[in-house]
């Protein structure tokens, strides 16, 4: 029975001795008219098939080899030489100040502390006669009852029962008041009737608000007494309560 033959089909290898044998015997040219790119295998031919120094840049196309296709070693032996180093650059812009920091906070204001004890001061005396001071400045007249005040300001009060002893009613100019260091701050008219009439006497009250006195500043209770009367005060009563603040006209 008659078997077809195989089909033979030389290896790269064997295709390489060829060549090299007929170009020994024949040639380059005949070499080059026998073997083309058509006649190798795709990826056929290794490094080991190539010669070392055998290929030179004008055995290659121009852009047939890249760089994706050389080893590290080949990649960086290809590397050109570093080039010197460069003009410095130009300093940096200055960077814009920080915020200023945040501005402590206020400490608290202290509690006020407890206020202090009132100075309270208080006069009396009992019957007396007053002594005639005609006219109605009670500046001119002495002090029926005195009192010192404490510095600052003070509230300043007086009581006195003024009575008339003569026959005939007093004077309509005559007045009791409160002088502080020469100057009045109160007063009130008391005109009487006769002894033994109605109206003979009546209560007087005088009250002051004192403010920005000396320390020592005295204070008085004076009436007037026009002449040829007999005029009395009963129950004089002056009292000076300095306070810590006035608050009004």
């Amino acid at each position: 029975m008659f078997r077809p033959l195989k089909r033979f089909t030389p290896s790269p290898k064997l295709a390489v001795a060829t060549v090299a044998v007929m170009l020994a015997a024949g040639g380059t040219a005949t070499a080059q008219s026998l073997i083309g790119s058509k006649q190798v295998r795709n990826n056929s031919l290794t490094s080991s098939d190539v010669r070392n120094g055998s290929l030179r840049g004008k055995d290659l196309r121009n852009r047939t080899v890249t760089l994706g296709k050389i080893s590290t070693s080949a990649r960086n032996s290809l590397r050109g030489a570093t080039g010197p180093r460069g003009a410095q650059g130009a300093q940096g812009t200055q960077g814009a100040q920080g915020a200023p920091g945040q501005t402590g906070q206020t400490g608290q204001t202290g509690q006020t502390g407890p206020r202090g004890p009132s100075n309270l001061r208080f006069s009396t005396t009992g019957g007396q006669a007053v002594p005639t001071c005609a006219g109605t400045n009670l500046t001119t007249c002495g002090d029926l009852l005195a009192r010192t005040l404490a510095g600052g300001s003070s509230l300043v009060q007086a009581k006195l029962v003024v009575d008339n002893n003569g026959g005939a009613p007093t004077s309509s100019n005559n007045r009791c008041g409160l002088v502080l260091d020469g100057a009045e701050v109160d007063r009130a008219r008391n005109s009487l009737g006769a002894n033994a009439s109605a109206g003979q006497n009546e209560v007087v009250a005088l009250t002051a608000v004192v403010q920005g006195a000396a320390d020592g500043a005295t204070v008085g209770v004076r009436c007037t007494e026009q002449g040829g009367e007999d005029v009395r005060v009963e129950d004089v009563k002056l009292t000076a309560l300095q306070v810590e603040s006035v608050t009004g006209p």
